[in-house]
């Protein structure tokens, strides 16, 4: 392959000694042999070089590419904090998958998309969740954090990958690293304990409170508290069935609080707050209007 600056040189033997004769060897640019030669760097005379003059090769810097500097299962929604904490959900918990990523840059901006896909044991897809991205950035790259969250109602309990994968627009070059997780059977019965963080001292019947409801996981397995209903229980009326979910990922032996806002219960007195799955309950009370 011929580049730029080089030349290529040829004579005919014949020619070179009939017309020339040996004597010509002594100033020529060309030696004996197949009668071909590549063209050197010499000088005149005066020492200045002559425009003729060996080529080098530049070798071509590769595009940069994103990078993945970390990924794994979240607790919850936008909780980078617990990135990694788990390794796998109750069947019918939130899958949250976290990741920490570099993006190139060019142009004063970072342009492409970060996706997860969703992997049973066998290969099959099941579900793919994209995040396109579009930032300012006043360097080669910026760094970013993304989370991806998934149904598992209807997967069976087993083992699954997440593919998470990372594309620069710009470079068109991209990156992908794998999670390994499992889908569990959730907490049951005196696998979870359920307790009250906080309540306000001043819960009035008929008007909204906000509260904090705490669960601890008692097993030695990553799994989640899972139910769609709850049951509200007056000392001195009859219980009621309520649609109130918790669907909750919690530690191996850890424990996480959840967060309840405006909260209002019609009726004063005391009340029990149950939740059959993990047949645990807690006691309130609710003052009367002034």
């Amino acid at each position: 392959m011929r580049t730029r600056g080089q030349t290529r040189l040829t004579m005919d033997r014949r020619t070179y000694l009939t017309a020339l004769g040996a004597a010509a060897a002594a100033v020529s640019g060309c030696s004996e042999g197949d009668g071909t030669e590549t063209a050197t760097r010499t000088s005149t005379t005066d020492g200045t070089p002559t425009p003729t003059e060996r080529a080098t090769a530049t070798a071509q810097q590769p595009d940069p590419t994103p990078s993945v500097t970390n990924a794994g299962l979240l607790l919850d929604k936008g909780e980078y904090t617990s990135l990694g904490d788990i390794d796998s959900v109750g069947q019918g918990a939130p899958l949250v998958v976290g990741v920490e990523y570099d993006l190139p840059a060019s142009g004063g901006s970072a342009r492409g998309l970060v996706e997860t896909r969703v992997f049973d044991d066998e290969g099959a897809r099941l579900d793919t969740n994209t995040r396109e991205v579009n930032v300012v950035a006043d360097g080669d790259s910026v760094s970013r954090q993304a989370w991806f969250a998934f149904d598992t109602t209807d997967w069976t309990m087993g083992d699954y990958t997440a593919e998470v994968l990372a594309n620069s627009e710009e470079y068109d070059t991209s990156i992908s690293t794998e999670v390994a997780f499992d889908i569990v059977e959730p907490l049951g019965a005196g696998e979870a304990e359920m307790y009250i963080e906080e309540f306000p001292d001043d819960a009035v019947a008929g008007e909204p409170f906000d509260w904090t409801l705490g669960f601890r996981n008692r097993t030695d397995r990553d799994s989640s508290v899972v139910t769609d209903t709850v049951t509200l229980d007056p000392a001195r009326a009859d219980s009621v069935e309520v649609d109130f979910s918790y669907h909750e990922n919690v530690p191996a032996n850890g424990e996480i609080q959840v967060e309840r806002d405006d909260i209002r219960i019609n009726r004063p007195g005391t009340f029990t707050y149950r939740i059959d799955e993990i047949d645990d309950e807690v006691s309130f009370s609710i003052d009367p209007p002034e």
